[in-house]
Protein backbone atom coordinates (compact mmCIF):
# COMPACT_ATOMS: atom_id res chain seq x y z
CA UNK A 1 0.00 0.00 0.00
CA UNK A 2 2.98 2.33 -0.39
CA UNK A 3 1.74 5.69 -1.69
CA UNK A 4 4.98 6.21 -3.66
CA UNK A 5 3.98 3.60 -6.25
CA UNK A 6 0.41 4.73 -6.80
CA UNK A 7 -0.97 5.72 -10.18
CA UNK A 8 -1.86 9.38 -10.72
CA UNK A 9 -4.98 11.33 -11.58
CA UNK A 10 -4.78 14.89 -12.89
CA UNK A 11 -7.70 17.27 -12.50
CA UNK A 12 -8.92 19.93 -14.87
CA UNK A 13 -8.03 23.55 -14.13
CA UNK A 14 -9.82 24.91 -11.08
CA UNK A 15 -11.53 21.64 -10.20
CA UNK A 16 -9.56 21.13 -7.00
CA UNK A 17 -11.27 23.89 -5.02
CA UNK A 18 -13.95 21.84 -3.27
CA UNK A 19 -11.33 19.37 -2.02
CA UNK A 20 -9.10 22.22 -0.86
CA UNK A 21 -12.00 23.30 1.35
CA UNK A 22 -12.44 19.75 2.62
CA UNK A 23 -15.19 18.15 0.53
CA UNK A 24 -13.95 14.61 -0.23
CA UNK A 25 -15.86 13.97 -3.47
CA UNK A 26 -14.40 14.70 -6.89
CA UNK A 27 -16.73 14.01 -9.80
CA UNK A 28 -15.83 12.37 -13.08
CA UNK A 29 -16.27 15.61 -15.02
CA UNK A 30 -13.43 17.19 -13.04
CA UNK A 31 -10.84 14.67 -14.19
CA UNK A 32 -8.43 15.57 -16.99
CA UNK A 33 -6.28 12.45 -17.24
CA UNK A 34 -6.22 9.08 -15.53
CA UNK A 35 -4.34 5.84 -15.99
CA UNK A 36 -6.63 3.66 -18.11
CA UNK A 37 -5.33 0.55 -16.37
CA UNK A 38 -6.95 1.56 -13.09
CA UNK A 39 -9.65 -0.71 -11.74
CA UNK A 40 -12.50 0.20 -9.32
CA UNK A 41 -11.26 1.15 -5.88
CA UNK A 42 -7.59 1.64 -6.77
CA UNK A 43 -5.71 4.10 -4.57
CA UNK A 44 -4.33 7.05 -6.55
CA UNK A 45 -2.35 10.22 -6.08
CA UNK A 46 -4.27 13.30 -7.22
CA UNK A 47 -2.70 16.42 -8.78
CA UNK A 48 -4.10 19.70 -10.05
CA UNK A 49 -3.61 20.99 -13.59
CA UNK A 50 -0.28 22.55 -12.58
CA UNK A 51 0.98 19.22 -11.25
CA UNK A 52 0.74 20.21 -7.57
CA UNK A 53 0.02 17.29 -5.27
CA UNK A 54 -3.48 17.43 -3.75
CA UNK A 55 -3.79 14.18 -1.85
CA UNK A 56 -4.63 10.49 -2.01
CA UNK A 57 -7.99 8.92 -2.67
CA UNK A 58 -9.52 5.95 -4.36
CA UNK A 59 -10.92 5.90 -7.85
CA UNK A 60 -13.93 4.31 -9.52
CA UNK A 61 -14.14 4.64 -13.32
CA UNK A 62 -17.87 3.92 -13.59
CA UNK A 63 -19.27 6.18 -10.84
CA UNK A 64 -20.16 9.86 -11.09
CA UNK A 65 -18.24 10.32 -7.85
CA UNK A 66 -15.00 9.19 -9.43
CA UNK A 67 -12.67 10.05 -6.56
CA UNK A 68 -13.21 9.81 -2.82
CA UNK A 69 -10.34 11.54 -1.05
CA UNK A 70 -8.70 10.13 2.07
CA UNK A 71 -5.91 12.57 2.91
CA UNK A 72 -4.07 15.67 1.76
CA UNK A 73 -0.78 14.13 2.88
CA UNK A 74 1.56 11.95 0.83
CA UNK A 75 1.44 8.97 3.20
CA UNK A 76 0.90 5.23 2.98
CA UNK A 77 -2.72 4.13 3.40
CA UNK A 78 -1.87 1.21 5.63
CA UNK A 79 -2.57 -0.29 9.05
CA UNK A 80 -0.93 2.61 10.87
CA UNK A 81 -2.99 5.13 8.88
CA UNK A 82 -6.20 3.31 9.85
CA UNK A 83 -5.19 2.74 13.47
CA UNK A 84 -4.25 6.40 13.94
CA UNK A 85 -7.60 7.54 12.53
CA UNK A 86 -9.62 5.04 14.57
CA UNK A 87 -7.72 5.95 17.74
CA UNK A 88 -8.53 9.66 17.26
CA UNK A 89 -12.18 8.90 16.58
CA UNK A 90 -12.37 6.56 19.57
CA UNK A 91 -10.79 9.07 21.96
CA UNK A 92 -13.14 11.80 20.75
CA UNK A 93 -16.26 9.70 21.28
CA UNK A 94 -15.19 8.42 24.68
CA UNK A 95 -14.99 12.00 25.96
CA UNK A 96 -18.79 12.09 25.69
CA UNK A 97 -19.84 8.49 26.25
CA UNK A 98 -17.82 7.73 29.41
CA UNK A 99 -18.68 4.28 30.82
CA UNK A 100 -22.46 4.34 30.41
CA UNK A 101 -22.51 3.66 26.67
CA UNK A 102 -20.64 0.99 24.71
CA UNK A 103 -22.77 1.18 21.53
CA UNK A 104 -21.76 3.97 19.18
CA UNK A 105 -20.71 4.84 15.65
CA UNK A 106 -16.94 4.96 15.45
CA UNK A 107 -16.62 6.03 11.81
CA UNK A 108 -19.25 7.87 9.79
CA UNK A 109 -17.68 7.72 6.35
CA UNK A 110 -16.85 11.04 4.72
CA UNK A 111 -17.73 13.00 7.87
CA UNK A 112 -14.98 11.22 9.79
CA UNK A 113 -12.32 11.22 7.07
CA UNK A 114 -12.80 7.78 5.52
CA UNK A 115 -15.29 7.94 2.62
CA UNK A 116 -17.51 4.91 2.22
CA UNK A 117 -16.58 3.36 5.57
CA UNK A 118 -19.14 3.05 8.35
CA UNK A 119 -18.25 1.29 11.60
CA UNK A 120 -20.61 0.75 14.51
CA UNK A 121 -19.05 -0.44 17.74
CA UNK A 122 -20.69 -2.75 20.25
CA UNK A 123 -17.60 -3.48 22.32
CA UNK A 124 -15.61 -5.59 21.57
CA UNK A 125 -17.43 -5.99 18.21
CA UNK A 126 -16.91 -3.65 15.28
CA UNK A 127 -19.58 -3.95 12.58
CA UNK A 128 -18.12 -2.70 9.30
CA UNK A 129 -20.37 -1.48 6.50
CA UNK A 130 -18.64 -1.55 3.11
CA UNK A 131 -20.20 1.16 0.94
CA UNK A 132 -17.56 1.41 -1.80
CA UNK A 133 -15.12 -0.73 -3.73
CA UNK A 134 -12.29 1.37 -2.35
CA UNK A 135 -13.21 0.38 1.20
CA UNK A 136 -13.42 -3.29 0.21
CA UNK A 137 -9.91 -3.13 -1.25
CA UNK A 138 -8.66 -1.76 2.08
CA UNK A 139 -10.64 -4.15 4.26
CA UNK A 140 -7.63 -6.09 5.56
CA UNK A 141 -5.81 -2.99 6.79
CA UNK A 142 -9.06 -1.59 8.21
CA UNK A 143 -9.58 -4.72 10.31
CA UNK A 144 -5.95 -4.72 11.45
CA UNK A 145 -6.28 -1.05 12.39
CA UNK A 146 -9.37 -1.82 14.47
CA UNK A 147 -7.53 -4.64 16.22
CA UNK A 148 -4.73 -2.25 17.14
CA UNK A 149 -7.21 0.00 18.98
CA UNK A 150 -8.74 -2.92 20.88
CA UNK A 151 -11.69 -3.82 18.64
CA UNK A 152 -10.85 -7.44 17.94
CA UNK A 153 -14.14 -8.93 16.71
CA UNK A 154 -15.21 -7.90 13.22
CA UNK A 155 -18.45 -8.31 11.29
CA UNK A 156 -18.44 -7.17 7.65
CA UNK A 157 -21.66 -6.14 5.91
CA UNK A 158 -22.34 -5.13 2.31
CA UNK A 159 -24.72 -2.24 1.63
CA UNK A 160 -26.83 -1.54 -1.48
CA UNK A 161 -24.47 1.30 -2.45
CA UNK A 162 -21.54 -1.08 -2.10
CA UNK A 163 -23.20 -3.63 -4.34
CA UNK A 164 -23.67 -0.91 -6.98
CA UNK A 165 -19.91 -0.41 -6.95
CA UNK A 166 -19.17 -4.11 -7.33
CA UNK A 167 -18.57 -5.01 -3.67
CA UNK A 168 -19.18 -8.69 -3.01
CA UNK A 169 -21.92 -9.84 -0.66
CA UNK A 170 -20.53 -10.80 2.74
CA UNK A 171 -22.28 -13.53 4.67
CA UNK A 172 -23.28 -12.31 8.14
CA UNK A 173 -23.88 -14.88 10.84
CA UNK A 174 -26.94 -13.89 12.85
CA UNK A 175 -26.12 -13.46 16.52
CA UNK A 176 -27.33 -11.50 19.51
CA UNK A 177 -24.91 -9.43 21.52
CA UNK A 178 -25.38 -7.00 24.41
CA UNK A 179 -24.08 -3.48 24.99
CA UNK A 180 -24.85 -0.38 27.05
CA UNK A 181 -26.66 2.82 26.08
CA UNK A 182 -27.00 5.50 28.74
CA UNK A 183 -26.89 2.75 31.35
CA UNK A 184 -29.51 0.55 29.65
CA UNK A 185 -28.62 -3.02 28.71
CA UNK A 186 -29.47 -3.17 25.01
CA UNK A 187 -29.69 -6.16 22.69
CA UNK A 188 -28.20 -5.95 19.20
CA UNK A 189 -29.15 -8.48 16.58
CA UNK A 190 -26.21 -8.76 14.20
CA UNK A 191 -27.70 -9.54 10.82
CA UNK A 192 -30.88 -7.60 11.60
CA UNK A 193 -31.68 -4.10 10.33
CA UNK A 194 -28.60 -2.01 9.50
CA UNK A 195 -25.90 -2.94 12.02
CA UNK A 196 -28.46 -4.07 14.61
CA UNK A 197 -29.08 -0.89 16.63
CA UNK A 198 -29.84 2.72 15.72
CA UNK A 199 -27.14 4.64 17.59
CA UNK A 200 -28.15 7.84 15.78
CA UNK A 201 -31.31 8.17 17.92
CA UNK A 202 -29.51 7.89 21.28
CA UNK A 203 -29.74 11.58 22.15
CA UNK A 204 -33.28 11.87 20.78
CA UNK A 205 -34.44 9.02 22.99
CA UNK A 206 -33.18 10.93 26.03
CA UNK A 207 -34.63 14.28 24.91
CA UNK A 208 -38.02 12.78 24.21
CA UNK A 209 -37.96 11.07 27.61
CA UNK A 210 -37.39 14.46 29.26
CA UNK A 211 -40.49 15.72 27.43
CA UNK A 212 -42.48 12.69 28.60
CA UNK A 213 -41.55 13.45 32.21
CA UNK A 214 -42.30 17.17 31.87
CA UNK A 215 -45.82 16.59 30.53
CA UNK A 216 -46.55 13.49 32.67
CA UNK A 217 -47.43 11.52 29.54
CA UNK A 218 -49.33 8.32 30.34
CA UNK A 219 -49.75 6.56 26.98
CA UNK A 220 -47.47 6.13 23.97
CA UNK A 221 -47.91 4.60 20.51
CA UNK A 222 -44.50 3.72 19.01
CA UNK A 223 -44.88 3.12 15.26
CA UNK A 224 -42.09 1.36 13.35
CA UNK A 225 -40.75 0.61 16.81
CA UNK A 226 -38.11 -1.96 15.69
CA UNK A 227 -36.58 -3.06 19.02
CA UNK A 228 -38.34 -0.28 20.90
CA UNK A 229 -35.58 2.05 22.03
CA UNK A 230 -37.97 4.96 22.64
CA UNK A 231 -40.31 2.67 24.59
CA UNK A 232 -37.49 1.34 26.76
CA UNK A 233 -36.60 4.86 27.89
CA UNK A 234 -40.27 5.71 28.50
CA UNK A 235 -40.72 2.65 30.71
CA UNK A 236 -37.82 3.83 32.86
CA UNK A 237 -39.70 7.03 33.74
CA UNK A 238 -42.89 5.23 34.63
CA UNK A 239 -45.05 5.16 31.49
CA UNK A 240 -47.01 1.90 31.61
CA UNK A 241 -49.42 2.18 28.66
CA UNK A 242 -47.12 1.67 25.66
CA UNK A 243 -47.84 -0.01 22.33
CA UNK A 244 -45.03 -1.04 19.98
CA UNK A 245 -46.01 -1.69 16.37
CA UNK A 246 -43.60 -3.33 13.94
CA UNK A 247 -43.83 -6.13 11.40
CA UNK A 248 -40.52 -7.64 12.59
CA UNK A 249 -41.43 -10.29 15.17
CA UNK A 250 -37.78 -10.82 16.12
CA UNK A 251 -37.37 -7.10 16.87
CA UNK A 252 -40.40 -7.15 19.17
CA UNK A 253 -39.01 -10.20 20.94
CA UNK A 254 -35.72 -8.33 21.44
CA UNK A 255 -37.64 -5.53 23.12
CA UNK A 256 -39.11 -8.03 25.58
CA UNK A 257 -35.62 -9.36 26.31
CA UNK A 258 -34.33 -5.85 26.98
CA UNK A 259 -37.28 -4.96 29.21
CA UNK A 260 -36.69 -8.06 31.30
CA UNK A 261 -32.93 -7.63 31.72
CA UNK A 262 -33.47 -3.97 32.70
CA UNK A 263 -36.15 -5.01 35.23
CA UNK A 264 -38.89 -3.13 33.40
CA UNK A 265 -42.46 -4.28 32.72
CA UNK A 266 -43.52 -5.68 29.37
CA UNK A 267 -45.76 -3.67 27.05
CA UNK A 268 -48.18 -4.48 24.26
CA UNK A 269 -46.28 -5.54 21.16
CA UNK A 270 -48.26 -5.72 17.94
CA UNK A 271 -46.74 -7.50 14.96
CA UNK A 272 -48.33 -5.68 12.05
CA UNK A 273 -47.71 -3.53 9.03
CA UNK A 274 -48.03 0.01 10.41
CA UNK A 275 -50.36 1.11 7.63
CA UNK A 276 -52.71 -1.80 8.30
CA UNK A 277 -52.62 -1.08 12.03
CA UNK A 278 -53.49 2.59 11.54
CA UNK A 279 -56.45 1.74 9.29
CA UNK A 280 -57.98 -0.39 12.04
CA UNK A 281 -56.95 1.20 15.36
CA UNK A 282 -59.28 3.63 17.15
CA UNK A 283 -57.42 4.24 20.44
CA UNK A 284 -55.93 7.62 21.25
CA UNK A 285 -52.51 8.21 22.85
CA UNK A 286 -50.84 11.11 24.65
CA UNK A 287 -47.77 10.68 22.43
CA UNK A 288 -47.42 9.06 19.02
CA UNK A 289 -43.89 8.36 17.73
CA UNK A 290 -43.50 7.91 13.96
CA UNK A 291 -40.00 6.78 12.98
CA UNK A 292 -40.27 4.99 9.62
CA UNK A 293 -37.45 3.60 7.47
CA UNK A 294 -36.22 5.76 4.61
CA UNK A 295 -38.97 6.27 2.03
CA UNK A 296 -36.48 6.93 -0.74
CA UNK A 297 -32.75 6.66 -1.34
CA UNK A 298 -33.03 8.23 -4.80
CA UNK A 299 -33.61 11.89 -5.62
CA UNK A 300 -35.81 10.92 -8.56
CA UNK A 301 -38.34 9.33 -6.17
CA UNK A 302 -38.61 12.26 -3.78
CA UNK A 303 -42.14 13.32 -4.78
CA UNK A 304 -43.51 9.83 -4.19
CA UNK A 305 -41.76 9.79 -0.81
CA UNK A 306 -43.30 13.14 0.17
CA UNK A 307 -46.76 11.76 -0.59
CA UNK A 308 -45.98 8.68 1.50
CA UNK A 309 -44.95 10.79 4.49
CA UNK A 310 -48.05 12.97 4.14
CA UNK A 311 -50.37 9.96 4.10
CA UNK A 312 -48.56 8.36 7.04
CA UNK A 313 -48.60 11.51 9.16
CA UNK A 314 -52.28 12.13 8.36
CA UNK A 315 -53.15 8.65 9.60
CA UNK A 316 -50.86 8.89 12.63
CA UNK A 317 -52.13 12.26 13.85
CA UNK A 318 -55.60 10.76 14.16
CA UNK A 319 -54.26 8.55 16.96
CA UNK A 320 -53.08 11.57 18.97
CA UNK A 321 -55.33 12.45 21.90
CA UNK A 322 -56.62 16.07 22.12
CA UNK A 323 -53.78 18.37 23.25
CA UNK A 324 -51.39 15.46 22.76
CA UNK A 325 -47.95 15.23 21.14
CA UNK A 326 -46.46 13.58 18.07
CA UNK A 327 -42.79 13.00 17.21
CA UNK A 328 -42.09 12.51 13.50
CA UNK A 329 -38.82 11.49 11.90
CA UNK A 330 -37.30 11.01 8.46
CA UNK A 331 -33.98 9.29 7.77
CA UNK A 332 -34.19 9.91 4.01
CA UNK A 333 -31.21 11.92 2.73
CA UNK A 334 -33.39 13.72 0.19
CA UNK A 335 -36.10 14.79 2.65
CA UNK A 336 -35.20 18.03 4.43
CA UNK A 337 -36.73 19.77 7.43
CA UNK A 338 -38.44 22.26 5.10
CA UNK A 339 -40.03 19.25 3.38
CA UNK A 340 -41.32 17.97 6.73
CA UNK A 341 -42.83 21.38 7.47
CA UNK A 342 -44.48 21.48 4.03
CA UNK A 343 -45.92 17.99 4.64
CA UNK A 344 -47.18 18.96 8.09
CA UNK A 345 -48.96 22.06 6.76
CA UNK A 346 -50.95 19.75 4.51
CA UNK A 347 -51.60 17.37 7.40
CA UNK A 348 -52.94 20.17 9.59
CA UNK A 349 -55.17 21.38 6.76
CA UNK A 350 -56.53 17.91 5.97
CA UNK A 351 -57.11 16.86 9.59
CA UNK A 352 -58.14 20.17 11.11
CA UNK A 353 -55.57 19.74 13.91
CA UNK A 354 -53.28 22.56 15.06
CA UNK A 355 -49.83 21.64 16.37
CA UNK A 356 -46.84 23.73 17.37
CA UNK A 357 -43.27 22.59 16.79
CA UNK A 358 -41.64 22.42 20.23
CA UNK A 359 -38.43 20.51 19.53
CA UNK A 360 -36.16 19.62 16.61
CA UNK A 361 -34.22 16.39 16.39
CA UNK A 362 -31.10 15.38 14.49
CA UNK A 363 -28.58 12.55 14.49
CA UNK A 364 -26.21 12.00 17.40
CA UNK A 365 -22.73 13.52 17.78
CA UNK A 366 -21.16 10.24 16.61
CA UNK A 367 -22.86 10.81 13.23
CA UNK A 368 -21.24 14.22 12.66
CA UNK A 369 -22.14 16.72 9.95
CA UNK A 370 -19.01 18.83 9.47
CA UNK A 371 -19.08 22.11 7.59
CA UNK A 372 -17.19 20.55 4.70
CA UNK A 373 -19.69 17.72 4.23
CA UNK A 374 -23.31 18.86 4.73
CA UNK A 375 -24.47 15.76 2.82
CA UNK A 376 -23.78 13.85 6.04
CA UNK A 377 -27.03 15.06 7.56
CA UNK A 378 -29.85 12.58 6.99
CA UNK A 379 -31.89 12.26 10.22
CA UNK A 380 -34.47 14.96 10.81
CA UNK A 381 -37.26 15.02 13.36
CA UNK A 382 -39.84 17.31 14.92
CA UNK A 383 -41.75 17.13 18.18
CA UNK A 384 -45.24 18.56 17.83
CA UNK A 385 -47.73 19.57 20.54
CA UNK A 386 -51.39 20.38 19.89
CA UNK A 387 -52.48 23.73 21.27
Amino acid sequence: MNSNVLSTVILKKGKEQSWQYGHPWIFSGAIHTVDKALTPGNLVKVFNSENHFLGIGYYHPKQSIALRMLTKKDVAIDVDFCADLFDRLLQYRQQFLKNTTTAFRLCFGESDGFPGLVIDVFKPYAVIQVNTKGVENLLDVIKEGLTKVGLTKHVVMTTPSGIQEGVKTYEVQSQRIWALENGFEIAIQIGGQKTGWFCDQRGNRQRLTDWIKKLSINSILNLFSYTGGFSLYALKVGVKDIVNVDRDAQALELFNAMAQINHLPLVENIKSDVWDYLRQETRLFDLVIVDPPAFTKEKSKKQAALKGYRDLFCMSVQRVAPKGSMAVFSCSHYIFEDDLNWILRQVYHETGRTFQTVMRFSQGFDHPVPAWFPEGRYLKGLLLKEI
